[in-house]
């Protein structure tokens, strides 16, 4: 709830607007008589994902760009087919807490089925050995300490709604880029 308030209040106190509103920053810029006025784009961490955000923070949180570790409105195939499926079942999107079970269950499924692990050792260092595996919550895979390796979902707020950045905006020029 007090994250909505963050943006606008960073803004009012620092006189930057959006990176994406070039009318507005020059009207603030003749208001406060100040040339040197730059935008600067909003970060945050997986708190972001909530379209309450969107509605009370408004043009404050445009362009922003977020990070979280599923988002259900994704355009990757994995994620699609679990979010349809999952919605289809349950009436609802699914939470992170669901998708992440799902990619656990079939990551575990497949070593024991495809890759004949039968034993608790068998099953650790096939999972251990784990790379590029295509889940709901992306890309999963482990490093040679068997910590977890995953890619986030970049998010940004664009035209009032949270989408997620294509792998050409993160090459490029980033959230609400021209």
């Amino acid at each position: 709830k007090n994250r909505a308030l963050v943006a606008p209040a960073r803004g009012v106190e620092a006189g930057v607007p959006s990176p994406r509103a070039p009318k507005e920053r020059e009207r603030i810029r003749k208001a406060a008589g100040r040339e040197d006025l730059k935008p600067v784009q909003l970060l945050g961490g997986n708190g972001w994902d909530d379209p309450q955000l969107v509605e009370r923070a408004g043009k404050y949180v445009q362009c922003s760009v977020f990070v979280d570790g599923f988002f259900s409105a994704s355009e990757r195939p994995e994620t699609r087919r679990f979010v349809d499926a999952f919605m289809k079942r349950y009436g609802k999107p699914p939470s992170i807490l669901e998708a992440s079970a799902y990619d656990r269950a079939r990551m575990l499924r497949q070593a024991v089925e495809r890759d004949k692990a039968t034993t608790r050792e068998a099953v650790r260092a096939d999972l251990s050995a784990l790379k590029g595996f295509k889940g709901a919550t992306g890309d999963l895979g482990f490093d040679a300490r068997r910590e977890p390796q995953k890619a986030l979902f970049f998010l940004t707020v664009h035209k009032a709604r949270l989408r997620e950045l294509t792998p050409q905006e993160l090459a490029g020029a980033g959230a609400g880029g021209s």
